[in-house]
């Protein structure tokens, strides 16, 4: 058998999550509050549809939308997130979740400043089974100056592998 990655999201379908009632909103916002659509788009990066979130003039956010394909408990996920190199000189981390709903399924902490930018890939098993429709999130924070990429949102499907036959 061979292992297929299949999107669970469109990154052309991330939308706000409203400050107010966010579940992730920071309790330090570093004094430039949150980001807008202004600092958030659809970008082709490097080849791969990426959903970017530039933290010039704010220091956080979380996007969401629904779940596109059902997930079995134990499938693996896959996160791949890019972030550019940090400008600012203050020691801080920045926190990225992914999230069902309120239940974080992924979180890294990345120490700031950072002085080259980083890929960050994980693969990590399903809690539970996730339906499709289930609303998925993407939360950063971040104090300075940055361009962060989600680039993979994926489950890993076994599928057939595919023969090769001589003639």
């Amino acid at each position: 058998m061979c292992g297929e990655h299949v999107g669970l999201v469109d990154h052309m379908m991330w939308t706000e999550v409203p400050s107010e009632t966010d579940p992730f909103r920071p309790a330090t916002e570093w004094g430039r509050g949150p980001c807008t659509r202004a600092d958030m788009y659809y970008e082709d990066f490097e080849g791969e549809p990426s959903y970017t979130v530039v933290t010039q003039y704010c220091s956080w956010t979380t996007v969401e939308q629904p779940l596109l394909f059902d997930v079995a408990a134990g499938e693996p996920i896959n996160v791949r997130v890019w972030c550019f190199s940090q400008t600012t000189e203050e020691v801080a981390e920045a926190t990225l979740l992914v999230a069902a709903g309120e239940e974080p399924l992924w979180q890294r902490s990345v120490p700031l400043p950072a002085v080259t930018g980083e890929l960050l890939f994980d693969t990590l098993p399903a809690p539970h089974a996730l339906p499709s429709g289930t609303p998925v999130r993407w939360h950063l924070q971040n104090h300075g100056e940055n361009s962060w990429n989600l680039i993979e949102l994926s489950v890993t499907r076994r599928t057939p592998c595919a023969s090769s036959s001589s003639t």
